[in-house]
């Protein structure tokens, strides 16, 4: 269907947790500076419309970009950590809440190959991924409505206990 390699397919699969890994590693710099809820939101919006390039892909080319996109998208989990520790000041609410989250992060591995094969064999697969995208929507919605901006804020004029990113992967540092 999209003329192109076993290769190219399991490519998909094993690049989205690089992709994932490295997007992770920039985005927590980037919500620590910039702020949670914004770079969360705009995560979440990118994931369904790489959901949607995953299902109308025309070539394995066009599929691979958008699991990189897609992995990027997913990068941003690692926000979510920082979200619950902030949201959740007390210790007994905070377990729960990252009990919650952890549950979810392994059952949906898996449970998610076993429906969505599933699905895939009834409806074909690219159906399975623009079945995700009214749940990917709603996700976002519920975000908008209720997450509120978590960072805490900086003090006027003090670069104190900030880390800045000055370039390349050696550039992690306090400022001079």
């Amino acid at each position: 269907d999209l003329d192109t390699s076993r290769a190219v397919i399991s490519l998909s699969v094993q690049g989205i947790f690089w992709v994932k890994g490295v997007a992770g590693l920039a985005i927590g710099m980037l919500a620590d500076h910039y702020g949670r809820r914004g770079i969360l939101l705009f995560l979440f919006a990118m994931l369904p419309l790489s959901m949607v390039a995953c299902g109308l892909a025309p070539t394995g080319g066009w599929f691979l970009a958008a699991r990189a996109l897609q992995g990027i998208s997913e990068g941003g989990t690692i926000v979510v950590v920082s979200v619950i520790r902030d949201v959740f000041p007390n210790p007994e609410e905070r377990a729960g809440a990252q009990a919650q989250l952890y549950m979810l992060v392994m059952l949906v591995p898996m449970l998610a190959p076993v429906l969505g094969g599933a699905l895939g064999y009834w409806l074909g697969w690219r159906a399975v991924w623009l079945l995700l995208v009214p749940g990917q929507l709603l996700c976002w919605l519920q975000l908008y409505l209720h997450l509120p901006e978590t960072m805490a804020a900086r003090p006027a004029g003090g670069a104190e206990g900030q880390v800045y990113w000055r370039g390349g992967w050696g550039g992690l540092g306090r400022p001079s």
